[in-house]
């Protein structure tokens, strides 16, 4: 196994001689200070772009939760038996954890408990192809936006009658037994408790982006996605309309770091979105916000104990720079049985948890820079 800390790899066409060293840089954010927008918009923002967009404030235009925004929010039973935590709390306080899980819906299927295949918001028997950790700390003002590649082989737990337990690519948890299974598999390899669960349907990301207008990203290299000869990006900046930004999110083949490039290209539209929405007109526009939030909030599912307005007014004053993006730490590629999985960083993976779990994020940054999200591959 090539032992090469965060090193990308590919386990359809790996070749040892192409693989590049994924070292994270330093962030620097430089975000410029726009005029102050009303509060209602600055909670669109902070809840439903912030966190991935993954929980779709609806605190539009009074001070009420509006029938019009939740009625769009999808709601089920994400957790299962791996955690009530979240549904406990009789107030919204940090420390608090949530898993975000990218999907690509074709069907409107609700989560079945009796079939691990299918879940809210998937195709039945589809794996999730974006895993994210946001770590709220105990004083609400951060966030922390953490990747966790789809292959990384960790332990999944034991399913009965349909899994006995092992080792296997973690996005294969949610095959195994649903969401709640990937919930269960990341508590027990992270040693954190998820707090709540958010779907976010990718098919919506092209509303969102059109929404605001399109959106800028800094691309260091012309690729071609090998899948879609015709979907060329240039080196220097791209505007994308919605198609042209989900194929930028979704892209793998065809850059340098696979998979973890496409996690950066992720995390790099992000931030940029919520530059976007921040520095320009769309919180002050009634058209375009309305556009924006009906996007956002018909392309989630939560689970059923999130506290959608309660969480909102918790993040009201978060912004772009308040947002540090990471990868949990990796050491390479490791080809077993005919199929390259992701050997995750364990000692690396304790520090970051352990971080995390301690409320000492600020020093583990000083040691183990986070990812820099003004450019992409």
């Amino acid at each position: 196994m090539g032992r090469h800390r965060n090193g990308p790899a590919e386990p359809d066409d790996f070749d040892p001689e192409q693989t590049t060293r994924y070292t994270p840089q330093r962030l620097e954010l430089r975000t410029r200070r726009a005029p102050r927008a009303p509060l209602w918009a600055r909670l669109c923002v902070s809840f439903g772009v912030i966190v991935l967009l993954v929980s779709g404030s609806v605190y539009a235009g009074t001070y009420l939760l509006t029938a019009r925004y939740e009625s769009n929010i999808k709601r089920a039973d994400l957790l299962g038996n791996a955690s009530r935590a979240g549904q406990k709390r009789a107030e919204v306080k940090g420390p608090m954890n949530i898993l975000v899980v990218g999907s690509d819906s074709r069907a409107n299927e609700t989560y079945d408990p009796s079939d691990p295949s299918s879940s809210a918001a998937f195709v039945k028997g589809e794996r999730s192809d974006t895993i994210m950790l946001m770590h709220l700390p105990a004083t609400m003002d951060h966030g922390y936006a953490i990747s966790i590649p789809r292959d990384a082989y960790v332990n999944i737990p034991p399913v009965k009658g349909r899994w006995k337990g092992g080792k296997d690519k973690i996005n294969a948890a949610m095959g195994h037994g649903g969401v709640p299974h990937l919930v269960k598999t990341i508590q027990n390899f992270s040693g954190l408790t998820i707090d709540h669960v958010v779907i976010v349907d990718f098919s919506g990301l092209r509303r969102i982006t059109d929404a605001v207008g399109g959106v800028d990203v800094y691309v260091d290299k012309q690729t071609v996605d090998p899948y879609r000869p015709n979907r060329v990006f240039k080196k220097g900046l791209n505007t994308l309309d919605g198609e042209t930004a989900e194929a930028y999110v979704r892209q793998r083949k065809g850059l340098p770091g696979n998979d973890y490039d496409r996690m950066k290209r992720q995390q790099q539209y992000l931030h940029a979105l919520m530059t976007k929405i921040t520095a320009t007109g769309v919180m002050t526009d009634a058209g375009k916000m309305d556009d924006l939030m009906l996007a956002v909030t018909e392309s989630i599912t939560v689970d059923e104990g999130m506290q959608v307005k309660g969480l909102a007014f918790a993040l009201k004053k978060l912004r772009p720079s308040d947002v540090t993006f990471l990868t949990i730490p990796m050491i390479g590629g490791q080809k077993m049985g005919g199929v390259w999985y992701e050997m995750v960083d364990e000692p690396g993976d304790r520090a970051l948890f352990a971080a995390i779990k301690g409320g000492t994020m600020d020093a583990y940054l000083l040691q183990n820079p986070p990812n820099d999200v003004s450019h992409g591959s």
